[in-house]
């Protein structure tokens, strides 16, 4: 037991940042807004206390439309469902939302806490080292 708190000190110590991705849900605004406060569902609000509880330094939206998403960057109500997307598509979307990621994050030395279910997280955990999936989202 010992072995693993020394570990976990020594990862830890190494990680540079703690970086939240939640994803986006079905309920909306249905007037453009700031994207922490586009969606409304009771989920969504609970994996964003999730995130602050979790301490992280930066918090991102994944958001099958839109990508990935500042907190406070506007955008406009939509109706697109990422899960129902081709294979394809979402592997290029998982591609868009890693480049814009790699600009703002370290994928070797940041923590990442994703909220989300797996076919948003699938493509995207490949390229972090250290990354938690606690919620089992569906």
């Amino acid at each position: 037991m010992e072995s693993f708190w020394l570990r976990m000190q020594y990862i830890l110590a190494m990680i540079n940042k703690k970086i939240a991705l939640v994803a986006c849900v079905a309920e909306k605004q249905d007037f453009s807004c700031s994207a922490k406060d586009m969606y409304i569902s009771k989920e969504f609000k609970f994996w964003m206390k999730y995130a602050f509880d979790w301490g992280a330094n930066k918090t991102f939206i994944l958001s099958g439309k839109y990508g990935l998403l500042d907190l406070e960057e506007k955008i406009e109500p939509y109706d697109f469902n990422l899960n129902l997307q081709p294979m394809e598509y979402r592997r290029l979307w998982a591609e868009n939302v890693l480049s814009k990621l790699e600009q703002k994050t370290s994928f070797t030395r940041d923590h990442f806490l994703i909220l989300s279910n797996h076919i948003y997280a699938k493509d995207l955990v490949r390229s972090f080292r250290h990354y938690d999936m606690p919620l089992n989202i569906q």
